[in-house]
């Protein structure tokens, strides 16, 4: 969507750093805010 790479990833329980490449063209803001969305979106299912 954004154009954006996920170069590295490790998680915790509470939290994941991302190393991720984007255009610069994307805000930081949308980004991180699609990447929340699509992080919740499987938690909520899986919380019931």
């Amino acid at each position: 969507m954004f154009g954006a790479e996920l170069i590295e990833t490790s998680g915790a329980e509470d939290h994941a750093p991302l190393l991720v490449f984007y255009p610069p063209k994307v805000a930081v803001s949308a980004l991180v805010n699609s990447l929340n969305g699509a992080s919740s979106f499987p938690l909520s299912l899986a919380s019931g």
